[in-house]
């Protein structure tokens, strides 16, 4: 409000979920770390934990979105698709990759277990106070006041799962045999899909 009249701007928030998707850097990001674990086997023991989803793409669409529609102005916005249990996150992985050589699996830890190991583990400390909480986020608003549509989990979960592939994130199968099947099968699954 200190600024002169000409100077003035309107203020924007768009709070994006858990976000997955195409990434375009090689660098470490945080929901590469969680997909190239479940993609190496890493949550084979799950917590009773939900994550919202959110494609990057449409991340985007909604900053454009904002910069273009008034009525965002000195709105915030939640950002987000969809929520799914950690169980049914693998499990559409596992329906897409293991028919490639993955063994994709998950069980779940029970919580008791957990509540024994965090006060030794600061990451399981964190999430704990989540531990079986389903919070239903409602994208509404955005969908209202932006005319946002989003994609499903299910198709940016893939997509990211050949992503994390192409990276080199996912862990190779120890058996050459496997491992030669899998490269040159995903090899010619991943041209396609992912338009390389």
């Amino acid at each position: 409000e200190a600024l002169p009249e000409d100077q003035k701007f309107a203020f924007t928030t768009i709070l994006p979920t858990f976000i997955g998707g195409a990434p375009l850097t090689s660098a470490e990001f945080a929901s590469g770390e969680v997909y190239g674990r479940a993609m190496s086997g890493g949550l084979s023991w799950a917590p009773d934990l939900y994550f919202d989803f959110v494609d990057v793409r449409d991340v985007a669409t909604a900053h454009l979105a904002a910069l273009e529609n008034p009525k965002a102005d000195g709105n915030r916005y939640l950002c987000t698709s969809d929520n799914y249990h950690v169980s049914e996150f693998i499990s559409i992985l596992a329906a897409e990759f293991n028919q490639y050589g993955y063994n994709l699996k998950t069980r779940q830890i029970p919580t008791w277990v957990l509540c024994l190991i965090a006060p030794f583990s600061r990451r399981v400390w964190e999430f704990l106070p989540e531990i079986g909480r389903r919070r239903i986020m409602s994208n509404d608003k955005i969908r209202a006041d932006l005319g946002m549509e989003f994609r499903s989990p299910k198709e940016t979960i893939v997509e990211m799962g050949y992503d994390i592939i192409a990276m080199g994130k996912a862990k190779e199968d120890k058996t050459e045999g496997v491992a030669q099947a899998r490269r040159s099968t995903l090899e010619k699954i991943m041209a396609e899909k992912l338009q390389i």
